[in-house]
């Protein structure tokens, strides 16, 4: 019996040491630009990283950088020092990942498409008319939660409407033409961070789009028994999505450079109508044309941004361009359906543009 409770004493006495060295090595994850409250009360400007709880008088390693302290002698941004671990039980910060609960994003979008003009002229054997599109605003707005220290679900809503009219005069009449690209696209991902440090971040992200691209063309002739041509094409489809953001921070404000590159293959179907017409209301040509497509889609952004001191508020501007890989466009659904041959009916639209997104994240 004596033997027993020699035995438990022991292991008790082990388990209060493990536990006392556990709390002694405890570590908390703190994100970018929060403020953080010390055991005694002061609030610290948390620069990024994992915070270590070590016993009072512990000195600091030399690659741990300590937060600008409350209270002399450590008023400035510098690598920890006994004093300044003394000054507040050894509190030091290594690097770790780290990122808001919730983040709420709206961003505005200044893009054209590209790839996409039409001989409007050619249809009507005249003069080449083309028409193509201006740069025109769009806008995606989104938020996203924390899951754990390190990654995070989302989703955001992208929508452009653009529109652009042209015409050609001829003796005696006026060709005009309109043609128009309504996009709606809706993206949910999971984000992980796999690599950070003070000076920088790299997160990778999957998940799934919803893609919905409309277009419509008209052309028409005022002249006696004229020609009118209507095009409509619609594509709707999801697929999955995978991608890589990288983040490199400024040393010594709150200045960042960015780039953020992601694919999506998008299964769904193309669905169009071509329809052409004289002086008489019933048409002279008319087709109807669906087909299941897989459509690629590239996304880069690359750009500068800053962010607040307190980590509340980032701002970011930039250059983005967007590729569809395997898409029916406007003038090769004419052509084909004036040549009566849909085989092998694809191409490549692309759309460009500037972007500045505000950020609130907390």
């Amino acid at each position: 019996m004596k033997t027993t409770r020699l035995i438990a004493l022991a292991a008790l006495t082990l388990l209060t040491a493990m536990q006392a060295q556990g709390y002694a090595q405890q570590a908390y994850v703190v994100p970018t630009g929060y403020l953080m409250q010390q055991p005694d009360g002061n609030m610290v400007l948390f620069a990024g990283g994992q915070y270590e709880d070590f016993q009072d008088g512990q000195a600091c390693e030399p690659d741990y950088c300590e937060p600008p302290c409350c209270e002399p002698p450590c008023c400035q941004p510098t690598c920890c020092e006994p004093t300044c671990c003394g000054t507040y039980g050894g509190h030091c910060y290594e690097e770790s990942c780290g990122c808001p609960t919730w983040q709420f994003f709206g961003e505005f979008l200044y893009m054209r498409p590209r790839n996409s003009d039409v001989n409007f002229g050619a249809l009507h054997s005249a003069p080449a008319g083309f028409i193509d599109f201006d740069y025109e605003p769009a806008f995606r707005a989104g938020c996203s939660r924390a899951v754990s220290d390190c990654s995070s679900v989302g989703i955001s809503y992208m929508y452009l409407y653009t529109d652009t009219s042209d015409a050609i005069s001829l003796q005696d009449a006026t060709i005009d033409a309109t043609h128009s690209i309504d996009l709606d696209l809706v993206d949910i991902d999971y984000r992980r961070v796999f690599s950070c440090s003070e000076l920088h971040t790299l997160t990778c992200l999957v998940g799934a789009r919803y893609g919905n691209l409309g277009q419509k063309f008209c052309s028409q002739s005022a002249v006696p028994g004229g020609h009118t041509f209507l095009t409509d094409i619609d594509f709707e489809g999801g697929g999955i999505r995978v991608g890589l953001e990288g983040e490199r921070y400024a040393s010594n404000c709150g200045l960042m450079v960015y780039g953020r590159g992601a694919a999506s293959f998008v299964a769904g179907e193309f669905r169009a109508h071509y329809q052409e017409t004289a002086a008489l209301p019933d048409p002279i040509a008319q087709t109807d044309w669906k087909a299941g497509r897989i459509v690629t889609m590239l996304d880069l952004e690359v750009g500068v941004g800053w962010t607040s001191s307190n980590g509340l508020l980032r701002v970011t501007g930039g250059y983005m361009v967007s590729g569809w890989f395997n898409t029916v466009k406007t003038d090769k659904f004419i052509e084909a359906a004036q040549g009566n041959n849909f085989v092998g009916l694809g191409d490549t639209l692309t759309f460009d543009g500037l972007t500045a997104r505000a950020e609130l994240r907390f």
